[in-house]
């Protein structure tokens, strides 16, 4: 098993390994009420939604996981049973060194992608898209709330469900981790209820939960790591405090 960079060819995989990997979380459930009764435009919607992350401007380094002729199950070809977005965020120079155009972003493809969006908006049976916007709107504004401008962030990390707990999260959450090291700076994510633990035994630590407005109930966990040589640099109560207050201004409601 090993990790490389996400290929455009890789995309497809991806998209339906998304479509598993989260599918009996209730958060997404929550998200995707029509999921059991239209399960082709659930995966169309997640094929899209990969699609939009890997040409995202600004870049997002996305990796896979994929298995090799080490493991038990080889079968000559490496099939893809986890995968990574993860975000340097910031103005420094070793932000920006990260921050280029991935592989396949152009204005047109993402005009074009935006269009998709448009009309998958209107046939998809599937997600509910109030409560999508509500969502994007509420945790789309963290980032900028809280008290960490420099920093790696981990948008999203899925695991196929037949490869769970045989150390693959780790290893794709572990290379953010080490680069967030080299660099001195904390790592950040959101984690649903059901992925908290799995960060805990990496060495996050939860600093807010927080829902949108119309659905407390429904909510995230903000999580924080930070380098060895430099705990509790960030992880501070007045940080804590600092982002409890601005996200007083941002459509959620804080749970802790």
């Amino acid at each position: 098993m090993h990790i490389r960079p996400t290929a455009s060819a890789d995309i497809y995989d991806v998209s339906i390994l998304a479509d598993l990997a989260f599918q009996d979380e209730e958060f997404w459930r929550w998200l995707t009420p029509g999921m059991y009764n239209y399960p082709n435009d659930r995966s169309r919607f997640y094929r899209l939604r990969t699609r939009g992350r890997a040409v995202t401007k600004g870049g997002c380094i996305s990796l896979v996981a994929v298995t090799d002729d080490s493991d038990p199950e080889w079968s000559g070809k490496e099939e893809i049973v986890g995968y990574a977005f993860w975000k340097r965020q910031g103005t420094s120079e070793q932000a920006k060194k990260w921050q280029k155009e991935p592989w396949g972003s152009t204005v047109l493809e993402r005009n074009l992608l935006w269009v998709e969006l448009q009309y998958e908006r209107l046939i998809n049976r599937a997600v509910d898209f109030k409560r999508w916007d509500n969502m994007i709107t509420a945790f789309g504004s963290l980032q900028s709330q809280t008290d960490f401008p420099e920093q790696w962030h981990c948008t999203v990390l899925g695991v196929s469900p037949k490869y769970r707990r045989r150390g693959i999260g780790s290893l794709l959450l572990n290379w953010g981790l080490e680069k967030a090291r080299e660099e001195s700076v904390p790592a950040v994510l959101e984690a649903t209820p059901a992925g908290v633990a799995l960060y805990e035994k990496t060495g996050f630590k939860p600093v807010l939960e927080v829902g949108p407005e119309d659905t407390p109930e429904y909510f995230l966990t903000i999580m924080i790591w930070e380098p060895e040589e430099l705990q509790g640099q960030w992880l501070t109560e007045e940080a804590i405090q600092r982002s409890r207050d601005r996200l007083r201004e941002a459509p959620v409601v804080i749970r802790t």
